[in-house]
């Protein structure tokens, strides 16, 4: 009876074991998925070198806007003493320093766009007042307008995707 028993057993496995043979299956090669990422969080005001837009730069206290568009530095523009004459006359301003090693460079605005639309953006500059110093017997300069006549970008970052 062991034998017949272990005879029907063996039968029985191989049995199985051609009707059941492995299944060779292939992958398709190409996949197609769809995700979503979202980032927050704070990405810094750091005010960069214009000249040398991967340094970081400290050119002190200036006014700025938060948000993820946003206005990160404003130069406070001087012009030294000057006399006052008549007539139209043209005065530069001075350059914008730094703290630290850095030289000093041409005034700019620093403006970074974290939307991530690729919306763009526009920066309007508008003189509200006349140039005034309260200690000084005209303490109003009539007539005077400031010009930016050229700009360039500097510093991009290119949206991902």
């Amino acid at each position: 009876m062991k034998q017949k028993l272990f005879s029907v057993s063996l039968l029985a496995l191989l049995s199985f074991g051609v009707s059941h043979s492995g299944t060779i299956a292939y992958a398709d090669p190409s996949v197609t998925n769809h995700g979503v990422v979202e980032f927050e969080g704070d990405y810094g005001k750091d005010v960069r070198d214009p000249e040398n837009p991967g340094t970081i730069v400290d050119p002190g206290p200036s006014p700025s806007t938060d948000g993820p568009l946003r206005i990160e530095f404003v130069p406070q523009l001087g012009f030294g003493q000057n006399k006052i004459t008549k007539g139209d006359r043209l005065y530069e301003a001075n350059a914008q320093l730094f703290f630290g090693d850095t030289n000093p460079r041409g005034n700019f605005i620093q403006v970074s766009d974290y939307r991530g639309t690729g919306g763009g953006w526009t920066l309007q500059v508008r003189q509200e007042t006349q140039f005034q110093n309260a200690n000084t017997l005209n303490n109003e300069l009539k007539g005077s307008v400031i010009s930016f006549d050229t700009h360039r970008d500097v510093y991009k970052r290119q949206p991902l995707g």
